[in-house]
């Protein structure tokens, strides 16, 4: 069974107010990113905070190495295509389309999604795709969960599995090479990213715990810059940073704490013009 594509999680209760979209990152998966034990947190928790958001989880394969099956050799770009088109698709109708849409991504995941509203930026602005460039005139904000914003210390590492598994799989050697530290690709992300995110705000969170290699993505690489940026630490590893067992796990709290505060700032921003 496919694991690409959007997957709704949760409907949401009429008046649906919001449009939230889940994205995950390297070796990751639509629902498993999001799993502690059985607990899929934007479906079992958030929908009890949230009960009027659509919520919604993407998957895209981005394996560096899978032990099954091949790897997608799609690059960035293709992925950021792919997840605009399924977000447009989701959001057909006027009313739709009029919703705020709030982004939730963990490590890669929040660099597609960066390169997403900026090519949604770029077609609204152009008048090339409006219907699709709705989607940047509608996002209400971003969360980026251990996102490698200047690239990640340990990329290397990744990319001698990648070369291993090489031999005998087929790998995503252009995904790779756009997370190696100071990577162009990246800086180019962060300086266009910049400038078209000042109509919204943007919450960082970063690992507080080390996994057996170190912080895979330290606080320097998971913080953007910007007036509109605020940033937290979540008590987990790269990994765990975004697997929540209940409601009352402190880094659940902070979550749905900025989603709440995201679509509440965006709509008084809305309505003051």
């Amino acid at each position: 069974m496919s694991c690409s594509g959007p997957l709704v999680l949760w409907p949401g209760k009429d008046p649906i107010t919001a449009d939230i979209v889940f994205v995950h990152g390297l070796n990751g998966d639509r629902e498993e990113t999001w799993t502690h034990s059985s607990t899929v947190w934007p479906q079992d928790l958030l929908p009890q905070d949230l009960p009027h958001a659509r919520i919604i989880t993407w998957g895209y394969n981005v394996n560096v190495a899978p032990i099954y099956g091949l790897s997608s050799q799609n690059s960035l770009h293709g992925h950021v295509r792919n997840l605009l088109l399924h977000i447009e698709r989701l959001r057909e109708k006027d009313e739709e389309r009029r919703r705020p849409v709030v982004f939730v991504g963990h490590s890669l995941g929040g660099l597609v999604i960066k390169r997403a509203i900026i090519r949604a930026h770029e077609l609204l602005r152009s008048g090339t795709d409006p219907e699709r460039g709705a989607i940047y005139e509608q996002t209400a904000g971003v969360i980026f969960l251990g996102t490698p914003h200047r690239g990640s210390s340990h990329v290397p590492y990744a990319n001698l599995v990648a070369n291993i598994v090489g031999t005998v799989k087929h790998v995503n050697k252009k995904i790779i090479k756009d997370l190696e530290q100071g990577s162009a690709t990246l800086e180019s992300l962060c300086e266009s990213f910049s400038s078209v995110s000042q109509r919204f705000h943007v919450m960082c969170f970063y690992e507080e715990l080390p996994t057996s290699l170190g912080l895979i993505v330290p606080q320097y690489s998971a913080v953007i810059d910007g007036p509109n940026v605020d940033s937290a630490s979540i008590e987990g590893d790269h990994s765990s940073m975004c697997k929540f067992p209940d409601e009352k796990n402190d880094g659940y709290q902070k979550v749905v704490f900025a989603v709440t505060k995201l679509l509440r700032l965006f709509a008084k921003s809305t309505e003051q013009g």
